[in-house]
């Protein structure tokens, strides 16, 4: 066994370890199944012609191997001679730690993005004052909407959506910018490659032109994403994309796990959930043990749901805990350079 596959065990082990505990069982049994050379032996389920304790004593060392891992990965305290007792050498061990770990320290409890699409006005003249308000800063996902949610009218609006002008003052504010294409055609995944380059870079192309920062994070429209818009995403130099991967089980609510989740995919929390205080305070509540909450919001305090106002909700937030912070905020702790690779491994 040589470090990467190490590494790639520990990967695989925390996808297990770290999903609901309804599937728990039976991916922990798949995990264990996905290794039967590390057992010592080939694991034949219509046989069963390995006694019983014999399989429980080779899954122990598997396990005992992935306690060392951990250890080494979040401590740095594997001593030499656990590892060669692994028949892995230290320096090839760091090395492929450092190409390959994402974290770069703890995370702490409570971090909270929240992203707003579509380049609504009210992100603007609601959104954004309460934000900084609290200190905190939103990441604002924008693009020039043909049409709005409801099929009304587009980003020529201006009594419904956003100047550049008025997005490039909340980039020199310090909020973020983000990519959100050109157009939010719906159906992203299902259009080509070229199609959906072109959207992409327009809008990045429009940012230059109102002096925005080239934005490195990204929002699926419709907030769907498959595998072949993850890798063009990453292909175009993105280090941070919301969006359910489909065939994942990841789709809905769920907090961010970068020991799990692509960081060009990053699940999310959208709609309802948001606007009551004690979803609110579950919702912070998952945000721990290395995990971080995005919030995706459209329209702020339009009544759709009217139970907190945006400035309730914010207050809701803090006083659970939470802590608004941005993408950018999250590479303190996060390389998503690395969180790709060790997704792919």
């Amino acid at each position: 066994m040589n470090a990467t596959e190490l590494i790639k065990i520990k990967r695989d082990y925390e996808k297990v370890s770290r999903s609901a505990s309804v599937h728990r069982y039976v991916a922990m049994e798949e995990f264990r199944m996905s290794y039967p050379n590390d057992f010592g032996f080939r694991f034949d389920p219509t046989t069963m012609d390995i006694p019983h304790e014999e399989v429980g004593r080779r899954l122990q060392i598997l396990e005992d191997k992935i306690m060392l891992v951990e250890k080494f990965l979040s401590k740095n305290t594997l001593s030499r001679e656990e590892l060669v007792g692994l028949g892995v050498d230290e320096a090839e061990f760091e090395a492929v730690k450092g190409q390959y770990y994402p974290l770069k320290k703890e995370i702490p409890d409570g971090l909270i993005i929240m992203t707003f699409d579509d380049s609504s006005i009210d992100h603007y003249t609601k959104a954004a004052p309460v934000l900084e308000e609290f200190g905190a800063k939103g990441s604002f996902f924008t693009c020039e909407t043909k049409k709005g949610m409801d099929g009304g009218t587009g980003f020529e609006d201006k009594g419904r959506y956003m100047t550049w002008e008025q997005i490039s003052e909340l980039a020199n504010r310090g909020h973020e910018i983000a990519n959100h294409t050109m157009n939010h055609d719906f159906g992203f995944i299902h259009q080509s490659e070229e199609t959906k380059t072109r959207e992409i870079e327009a809008l990045a192309k429009k940012c230059a032109v109102y002096g925005i920062a080239e934005p490195v994070v990204f929002g699926y429209p419709g907030g769907v994403c498959d595998q072949e818009s993850v890798e063009l995403v990453a292909s175009l130099g993105y280090h941070w994309a919301r969006g359910d991967l489909v065939g994942t089980g990841r789709v809905g609510q769920n907090v961010y796990d970068p020991l799990v989740d692509c960081p060009l995919a990053i699940p999310g929390f959208n709609g309802a959930p948001m606007f009551a205080d004690a979803q609110l305070e579950r919702v912070v509540e998952q945000a721990k043990d290395g995990r971080v909450a995005v919030l995706a919001y459209h329209g702020i305090d339009n009544g759709d749901f009217g139970r907190l106002s945006f400035r309730q909700q914010l207050e809701c937030i803090y006083r659970a805990g939470g802590r608004c912070v941005s993408f950018a905020d999250l590479e303190e702790y996060i390389d998503p350079l690395k969180a790709y690779k060790y997704w792919k491994l």
